[in-house]
């Protein structure tokens, strides 16, 4: 993980949104209770500063659109430099998945150039450093099955917020 700086907690729906941030972009997003959030964010960037700077204050106003049925897409840099080029390639794939929409492991796989590697896209999703922002939400089983999601509640949040984008992109 990148040297976060900052950090910034959201409210929304499905909790706490903890944004962490180094001078060039956004580098961890954690879900949940905001002592759990605080605390993982502690232990992951012991040096950061709770402090709303020019860039968490745009990732906060697009996390509170998005959960106000306003924001679609996130448009944030990120600053993921201990990631490999496979794990940057499928990143990019996902950051691509319409609001709304789902897609299988193996499509995802696919889509990053990597057919025939759901179970590593799989294992890519379980360690996103970015859940939301990066939607790994919309990424499902080959049958439609909801399986894992590391933010908030797990498959219970992820359920969530397949739900509520079904709902906004109905409006």
């Amino acid at each position: 993980m990148a040297l976060a700086t900052a950090y910034w907690l959201v409210q929304t729906p499905v909790g706490v949104v903890g944004l962490a941030a180094s001078a060039t972009g956004l580098v961890a997003v954690k879900m949940g209770g905001a002592a759990v959030v605080r605390g993982e964010l502690g232990r992951r960037a012991p040096q950061a500063r709770e402090e709303l700077t020019p860039l968490l204050a745009a990732a906060a106003a697009q996390v509170t659109a998005y959960f106000a049925g306003a924001g679609r897409h996130f448009d944030l840099p990120c600053d993921l430099p201990g990631l490999s080029p496979f794990s940057h390639r499928v990143l990019a794939a996902l950051a691509q998945v319409p609001y709304a929409v789902t897609v299988s492991y193996g499509e995802l796989a696919l889509a990053a150039g990597h057919p025939g590697a759901a179970r590593a896209v799989g294992a890519v999703m379980a360690h996103n450093p970015l859940p939301l922002i990066l939607p790994c939400h919309r990424v499902v089983g080959k049958n439609g099955a909801l399986s894992g999601y590391s933010g908030g509640e797990g498959v219970a949040t992820k359920a969530w917020l397949l739900d509520f984008e079904a709902r906004q992109a109905q409006k």
